[in-house]
């Protein structure tokens, strides 16, 4: 019983994120949050890999927009982009968003 209701749980969920790449030729470290909400998930990128960071939501939750910010190794803010749920729902692992220093459209 335990098992069924834990399934319907985690069926009722879906991530909402967004795949982001690290083309760069030194680690990056990602973080994400939602709008008003605190950061989460401060996390190495190493060069050449491409991750989802994100959110589990879903019914009766709506999608939100969701924060992305990428650091170097020094600590400071490279790269900071808010995405609407139609910009993030776009991408995926084959088709993600290349996080380019210098990009710091968060507002």
């Amino acid at each position: 019983m335990c098992l069924s209701l834990a399934t319907l749980v985690f069926a009722c969920d879906q991530f909402d994120g967004v795949a982001v790449r690290n083309n760069e030729s030194e680690p990056l470290t990602v973080s994400w949050q939602l709008p008003g909400g605190p950061q989460r998930e401060r996390s190495p990128l190493s060069p050449g890999t491409t991750r989802n960071v994100g959110y589990l939501g879903g019914p009766p939750d709506p999608p939100q927009d969701i924060i992305v910010r990428a650091f170097d190794t020094t600590g400071a803010l490279i790269y900071c982009r808010r995405f609407s749920p139609s910009e993030y729902q776009k991408t995926s692992i084959q088709n993600p968003i290349v996080l380019r220093p210098g990009d710091l459209r968060c507002s």
